[in-house]
């Protein structure tokens, strides 16, 4: 077995643990190649939206025979926004994946007992991470190329690359920096290794929202002052000699930069060096132990309550609403007195929907949590609608506690009008936590038939959770534009995620009973 072989392996126990947390959980996970297919599909899907985004352009001007493509990727909108929409894509495919088995040595113990060298571990275990993101690394800069050669401008190579290499910054710097205090054993704490991951999580989202704001309004920052600022001075490359030599030097600082972290990284992952890992550090043990829940049905609900706490990844989606909230506040505080009511009403939902859109993908986690103890589920006394019923009030509450600090900002400038909205867009969490039951209701039966029939679902999963969760802002929209009334589209909003979600419950009682 070569290296790359050796590799392969490391990355699918990765997969697996990242999508299971069977070492964690101790249930067996089922179908391992079904769980590695599924997250192949996810890193193609990644790859066809990029790709996607970075062709749209130049598709538009070869069947329209028009002019203006250059200027299109090199305007500073775009290019912001391709910047925002990479490096977010980037960080969210590789977070889970390098923290899925941190703690738990028996990888590397493994790989020893076999008589390999550090050498050989170290390659084994940088090749498993890059995998887990080779699909959309190799597309996105092979199309970012082709663009860039036929435009003949550098411009969207240098954005791309810049993106993918920031978005990889944040989960290596977290191995290393979680790594680094379990090695200070005697002034550990919780308080400072959660400061940690607060700061190293907010690092990718604050970039990506500073480049989200400055798509909005690029003359935030004069073209005299950007040519100097890495990353915002790359709509300037082919204007101004200093923004291009700003673009390539941080292009050139940010690959050193990751090749150091993903060599060092790499052997610190499958070499924990404190039993249970550096999450066991932070791992709420009792959360809402004051409370008392009598019946199956209400330890269930505080069952995944419990789970939405003591996630990892808990804090960071707090902390990623708040600069949602202090970004959007920023965008209003530069164009106040400018914006229209469709504007304004438009720009806040555009920093909602992902406040949206993360919390719809939290039933799915709970649902795959699931899938890899199936045996365990199915002899529960507690039907699937139930077990759906129960996780809505984590969905709402988590999307209610992320767009709290939204609200209270929205407040504060007296913009009330544009807060129904957000009160009624809770209707998307909502049909999308139905849309993960009935997902997981086909791969139970699935499961249980002994066949593959349904192994296409794999492909259209994370379609079905978006397209579920984005009907109700795209009826919003189109009754805003229609009839230019807050009142009409929010009603409109709520009728059909509530119709919607009506519908998917109806689907996934035939399912039950069939």
């Amino acid at each position: 077995m070569n290296t790359w072989e050796l590799g392969e392996l490391v990355y699918r126990e990765l997969i697996v643990q990242a999508i299971t947390q069977a070492r964690r959980t101790g249930a067996r996970p089922i179908r391992v190649d079904r769980l590695v297919g599924g997250y192949r599909v996810i890193k193609v899907m990644a790859s066809v939206m990029v790709t996607t985004y970075l062709l749209t352009p130049l598709i538009i001007a070869l069947t329209t025979h028009w002019r203006g493509l250059t200027n299109i990727y090199q305007s500073p909108p775009y290019e912001y926004l391709t910047m925002y929409f990479i490096i977010l894509m980037t960080y969210m495919l590789l977070m889970p994946i390098v923290t899925s088995v941190m703690g738990y040595p028996t990888i590397g113990d493994l790989l020893r007992s076999l008589g390999l060298g550090e050498g050989v571990i170290r390659l084994a275990a940088i090749i498993s991470i890059v995998r887990a993101i080779d699909i959309p690394l190799t597309s996105s800069i092979v199309t970012a190329a082709v663009v860039a050669i036929i435009i003949h401008a550098p411009s969207p190579i240098l954005i791309t690359a810049q993106a993918l290499l920031l978005g990889l910054l944040s989960p290596l710097m977290g191995i290393i920096a979680l790594d680094t205090v379990v090695r200070m054993r005697g002034s550990i704490n919780a308080l400072l290794t959660r400061t940690l991951i607060i700061i190293i999580n907010s690092i990718p989202w604050v970039v990506a929202l500073t480049l989200l704001l400055l798509s909005e309004d690029p003359g935030i920052v004069s073209p005299g002052i950007a040519q100097y600022i890495p990353l915002i001075s790359d709509p300037l490359v082919m204007t101004r000699t200093p923004a291009l030599a700003s673009s390539v030097i941080t292009t050139v600082a940010l690959a050193v930069l990751d090749t150091y972290l993903l060599i060092t990284a790499g052997p610190r992952l499958l070499t924990p060096r404190l039993p249970g890992g550096p999450e066991s550090l932070i791992t709420v043990n009792k959360p809402l132990r004051e409370l008392r829940f009598r019946g199956a049905f209400a330890g269930l609900v505080r069952y995944y309550m419990r789970q939405l706490i003591s996630a990892r990844g808990s804090l960071g989606m707090v902390i990623g609403g708040l600069l949602m909230a202090v970004f959007l506040y920023a965008s209003l505080a530069a164009s106040m007195n400018s914006l229209s009511q469709f504007e304004l009403v438009i720009g806040v939902m555009a920093y909602v929907a992902p406040l949206a859109f993360i919390t719809s993908f939290l039933p799915v986690m709970m649902y795959n949590a699931e899938y890899s103890a199936l045996p365990i589920i199915l002899t529960m006394p507690i039907t699937p609608v139930r077990r759906m019923l129960a996780k809505i009030p984590m969905a709402l509450i988590a999307y209610y506690v992320l767009t709290s600090p939204i609200i209270a900002i929205l407040t504060a400038l007296h913009y009330t009008l544009t807060i129904p909205p957000i009160l009624a867009l809770a209707t998307s969490p909502l049909a999308s936590t139905v849309m993960a039951a009935v997902i997981f209701q086909l791969e139970v039966r699935d499961y249980l038939n002994g066949s593959q029939d349904l192994a296409i679902l794999n492909l259209v999963n994370t379609i079905l959770i978006i397209t579920a969760t984005s009907i109700p802002i795209i009826t919003f929209i189109a009754a805003q534009v229609i009839t230019a009334s807050i009142t009409y589209s929010t009603m409109d909003m709520a009728i059909t995620g509530i119709t919607e979600t009506g519908l998917l419950t109806l689907i996934l009682i035939t399912l039950v009973r069939g």
